[in-house]
């Protein structure tokens, strides 16, 4: 299920739409943006736009990571 979206703007417009446009890509996407301006909406609907039902969304707050582990702990440490 795509996630609702409702929006009126021009720059919403435009960021949903580069969010279509990675439909299909193998890429990693960095998403950033002041507080409550939708990422975490922008994330589940690039997640879910392949209609796969077995890729898992995990959204995590990096902000709440200290600075100095969050590589380690997103990507692993030997």
């Amino acid at each position: 299920m795509k996630p609702l979206f409702i929006y009126q703007s021009k720059k919403a417009t435009a960021v949903i739409s580069e969010v279509e446009k990675l439909k299909g890509s193998n890429v990693n996407v960095n998403i950033i943006g002041e507080t409550g301006v939708g990422k975490e909406l922008i994330a589940r609907m690039l997640n879910s736009q392949e209609g796969d039902n077995y890729r898992k969304f995990i959204p995590v707050n990096c902000s709440a990571i200290p600075e100095n582990l969050t590589e380690s702990i997103l990507f692993g440490h030997e």
